[in-house]
């Protein structure tokens, strides 16, 4: 659930670090956490992107003639998108990541579902006959199993091993049509270690892959992109250590990865999968968030780190008071890519409370997408070509958009908090 990725800088900002070499890490070497399995050439050392090197691609020429739907001005409507024959529908629905699924001529949405509580969020897949039109349920992606981790930070249940249960959030899905046929859906996932509703700890987890013939299921799931925590959950049994992988040296100074945004696409012959992620870091003795761009050339079994598409320093010119910009969304319209990202600012949350939230979407057209930058002003700002921000202290963000799904246009999240199911989805046509 979005709505409280934000809140991963503060449990990350003193978290303990293990390379999963403790006595008791070897019991809890991420297990658990895909229980959904068959379930129906940047300096990595320096902050990408800071002033003095802001303007290297500004001025670029760019055509903006790519349209996108009109949000109008105020606030964004609650509720618009929904999901018909959900199985319960708990605290609501968040996270839509949509794909087009060329063979079926279908539309297919990946999101989360808070059900029943914040415990238990998982991954939901529906599909649409009618270009986006309207959806219907078609599987559970993944399951809230039990789970019980070791761990050398005393707070996170007061003791070296703690019970609890495998949370799955923030999909984005993609439909790889050249890989084996039982690995065409592609589903990335932040899945990680939550004691209670109000005790998550996103830094015990991993980017998960789960992969299936067809949104129905069943999903296989892969611990893909792991990392050095207070628990050897996160590092043990994953495909690649994002902190010592030699491919992956500009997510080395990453406490965690965070908001996958998945794009599939064919470059010389060849198939070629980027992954954009939240990498939260530690920068100034304050936590950070940046956009980094990850690359696969063997249909999502590894991955290279490729650049930093927005640093901290982008976050605070993209309007974020909050040096973190997140919550990617990678796409193509008219043949450009695309990328949505989401600032922080103040916001409103159920019950009355506020805080710093997800105000919004930018659009923001990607100049070099094999060298992973994006255009830039003259003043070396990112270019933004379409936003989508609510009204004033509106809780929005983030957003997923395919060109194919006509009837859907734009969708993303947005809190409704005089609701008691708060977690909405919306969509601008």
């Amino acid at each position: 659930m979005r709505i409280l990725s934000i809140l991963l800088v503060a449990s990350l900002a003193g978290c303990g670090s293990s390379n999963g070499s403790s006595a008791d890490a070897g019991s809890d070497a991420g297990a658990p956490i895909d229980a959904g399995s068959d379930a129906g050439s940047n300096d990595a050392g320096t902050d990408a992107g800071a002033p003095s090197d802001a303007g290297a691609d500004a001025g670029r020429p760019f055509d903006a003639g790519a349209s996108f739907p009109d949000a109008g001005a105020g606030a964004i409507s609650s509720g618009t998108l929904t999901i018909s024959g959900e199985p319960d529908h708990g605290l609501g629905i968040f996270d839509p990541s949509a794909a087009w699924d060329p063979i079926a001529d279908a539309g297919v949405l990946a999101y989360s579902a808070v059900a029943p509580d914040q415990a238990h969020v998982h991954t939901r897949i529906a599909i649409s006959s009618d270009r986006g039109a309207s959806w219907n349920f078609a599987s559970e992606a993944n399951t809230n199993a039990a789970w019980t981790i070791g761990t050398t930070d005393n707070s996170v249940c007061g003791a070296t091993s703690c019970l609890g249960t495998a949370v799955h959030e923030v999909p984005s899905l993609i439909v790889d049509d050249t890989d084996s046929a039982d690995r065409r859906f592609k589903l990335f996932t932040h899945s990680y270690f939550a004691k209670t509703s109000s005790n998550l700890h996103y830094e015990i987890g991993m980017i998960n892959l789960a992969t299936a013939a067809s949104a129905a299921g069943p999903w296989t799931t892969t611990h893909l992109l792991g990392w050095n925590s207070s628990s050897g959950a996160s590092s043990q049994g994953v495909a690649q250590n994002i902190n010592t992988d030699a491919k992956l040296t500009g997510t080395a100074k990453c406490l965690a990865l965070t908001e996958p945004g998945a794009l599939v696409y064919q470059r010389s012959g060849a198939t070629v999968i980027d992954l954009a992620v939240g990498c939260i870091f530690l920068a100034d003795e304050i936590p950070n968030i940046e956009i980094q761009l990850l690359r696969s050339t063997d249909h999502g079994q590894s991955f290279s780190f490729v650049s930093t598409l927005l640093s901290r320093y982008d976050a605070t010119a993209l309007g974020s008071t909050e040096t973190q910009v997140n919550a990617a969304d990678l796409f193509f319209r008219d043949g450009q890519a695309w990328i949505f990202a989401t600032p922080s600012g103040p916001a409103l949350f159920p019950g009355g409370g506020a805080g710093t939230g997800y105000r919004g979407c930018l659009a923001i057209p990607i100049g070099d997408l094999d060298a992973g930058t994006v255009v830039r002003t003259n003043s070396g700002a990112p270019l933004v070509s379409a936003s989508y921000l609510g009204g004033s202290e509106q809780f929005v963000g983030a957003c997923t958009f395919r060109g194919e799904l006509t009837g859907l246009g734009v969708a993303g999240d947005v809190l409704d908090t005089n609701s008691s199911a708060p977690f909405t989805m919306f969509d601008i046509r």
